[in-house]
Formats: C-alpha cells, structure tokens, sequence
C-alpha cells in the first residue's frame, strides 16, 4: 500500500511546492545538508585550500614575489534523473475496513476524492522521503539496484574520499573492531575527534558545528558505555534535553559525546543488511559537519513532473513523480569516518 490515487498532474515548476517541498525542505534533511534547489546541470563546489608561504623579509622595490598560492580544488554537484512509479490493483482494499472510504457504484474502484486517497497521497510522499534518504548516503552508480545506482551517495563518495591523493579532498578512517566489546563506540569516538580529525576539522568542532552518526549498533554499545559510569545521573537530565530537542527536531535518538550531539541513525543498519555488511563493514560512523555535505536539484526544471490517476481500461491506480537530485560533500578535511571490516 504505497500509491498514491488521486487524479492530478504538474510539470515543471509546479512541481516544485508538491513534491519537492517536502522531500528537500524535510527537517532531518535540512539538519544534515546544505541544499541547493538552484543547480540546472553541473555547478563546481570551489574549495579554496590556505593561502601560506607569502610573508617574508623586505628587501626593497626589486623583490621578487613570493612563491605561496592558494590551492583551488573542484568538486562538482551534478543532479540526476530519478523517478518513482508505482501501479496498485484498484480492488486491493476491497473485505478491509477501508474499504468504507471508497466510493460506491460504478465509480467503486476509483478513489479520487476519496478520504482514502489522500491518505495513500501522503504514505507515498513519506515513502519517496524515506527512498531519498537511502539513495543519498548508500547510492552507488556500479550497484545492480536501480532503486540505488543513480547516484553516488554519502558512503561511496566518503569512502572513496580515503584513497584520493589530494590532501585537500583526502577524508581521514579510523578502523572499528568487528566485535563490538565494551565501549568500542565511546573509543571510536575519542578517535574520530582526536587522531581521526585534521587541525581543520578540530577547530570547526571547537565552534560548535559538528555531530556524530553512527549505526544503531554503535549507538547501543556507546549508550551502555554512559549508563555504567559514575555519574551517568548527573549528566542524564543534560542527555534528556538533548534527546528531546533532537527526536523532536529531526526523528532520531541522539546523547552528547563531548557536547557533540551521536545521533543513532537506524535506517543504516538495515540497509547495510540488505546491501551485505563487508565492505566496509557493518559498524559505521561519520564526524559530520553539516556545512560541508550538498544536496542539490533543480526545483524548476522541466523535467520535474508528478501525476497520480486512476486507470479504467487496467483498473489500477497509479503514480508517477519524476525530479533530478545529486550529493557531493566539499572538502575531505571536514569529514571523518570510522568504519569495521566486516
């Protein structure tokens, strides 16, 4: 029951306040990512590296200019094609306590207007949020999916980040232990925000702009790690603030490591299970700054269409919601990731 069956259409821009609105203005999004609703085809994430090694002793007016420049790297936010449709038998709710908002007579299977249909209108937007979430950190063009390989999402592109030559885009790893003993995630922590981090990435965490996600499993075993210690009473009515502002805001379990809101990201958990745990592994972690990771579409393109309507000749309701959307992050220094071999 995922379909939504009332008759309408828009193209283009008009698109933009039905399905794209809720899908890249949704709170969690907004939380994690810069997003962009401006980019028509292929827009550079110019990162700009220090510019150093130009102040030296004055030597008078013939002095030759220094040798120091500012590195400029590219990387590029590119929106891909993406569509959802879906087709569902008219008489599916037919013997079930729905069936008393659907319409009677010869309009019986058709559920424009219909309380029902409004209803499945929001299950299949909450549905193209919770597709869009996946497809942004597992999308992976090489995969055999088709709901996965229309882009590279946040895991390919991080991890990929760990090999790239330039130091710039280069995103530090720190290993995970396959089993998860005793405060292994409070220790991978520790690491991520000490030898994991670049002196960059430390002082924008000093200012208060990053967060850890981490797996569900990581989660647990760092909430154990809190609750044996000493004064875990002490800190509880600070982690209950904190875990309050955050489910409420973004739908998610969160307590601080350091003053750094860990926010459980269970949806990871299971798709890591049905995409197979190695490589890189089923215990994950990012230190995220959400300043650093892109979203972006083109909210107007002509592209962007949606349209739901019931089909007599095939009795069957049906929807189709196109858009264009990529993910890129800007600079491998701001991003750090832990991740298990296996």
């Amino acid at each position: 029951m995922a379909i939504i069956t009332q008759t309408l259409e828009y193209n283009g821009n008009q698109t933009a306040d039905l399905i794209l609105k809720p899908l890249f203005q949704n709170p969690m999004l907004n939380a994690l990512f810069t997003i962009r609703e401006d980019i028509e085809y292929r827009e550079p994430l110019n990162v700009v590296g220090p510019l150093t090694g130009i102040l030296q002793k004055y030597t008078g007016c013939a002095q030759l200019p220094t040798t120091g420049n500012a590195t400029i790297t590219q990387r590029f936010i590119e929106p891909q094609k993406m569509q959802a449709f879906v087709q569902q038998c008219a008489d599916v709710f037919d013997q079930t306590i729905l069936e008393k908002a659907k319409k009677t007579g010869v309009d019986w299977n058709d559920l424009t207007g219909t309380s029902l249909g409004k209803l499945l209108e929001d299950l299949a937007v909450e549905g193209l949020t919770l597709d869009l979430f996946r497809l942004i950190f597992f999308g992976d063009k090489a995969s055999a999916n088709p709901q996965l390989n229309t882009i590279d999402g946040v895991w390919k592109k991080l991890l990929a980040g760990v090999a790239d030559a330039n130091p710039e885009n280069r995103v530090s790893r720190t290993v995970i232990p396959d089993t998860l003993a005793a405060n292994t995630a409070r220790d991978t922590f520790q690491k991520l925000l000490t030898t994991g981090s670049s002196n960059i990435l430390k002082q924008a965490i000093r200012k208060g702009k990053a967060m850890i996600l981490c797996t569900g499993d990581m989660f647990d075993n760092y909430l154990l790690s809190k609750e044996s210690q000493n004064n875990a009473g002490v800190e509880q009515a600070y982690i209950n603030e904190l875990n309050g502002m955050t489910t409420e805001n973004m739908g998610v379990e969160a307590i601080p490591y350091r003053g750094i809101p860990v926010l459980a990201m269970r949806d990871w958990d299971t798709e890591i299970a049905l995409i197979g745990g190695a490589n890189p592994g089923t215990h994950r972690a990012i230190l995220w700054l959400p300043g650093n990771h892109y979203i972006g579409t083109d909210k107007y393109s002509n592209f962007n269409k949606f349209k739901a309507w019931y089909s007599d000749d095939f009795d069957t309701n049906n929807l189709r919601a196109r858009f264009r959307g990529d993910y890129n992050y800007a600079i491998g220094q701001f991003a750090a990731i832990a991740t298990s071999n296996g």
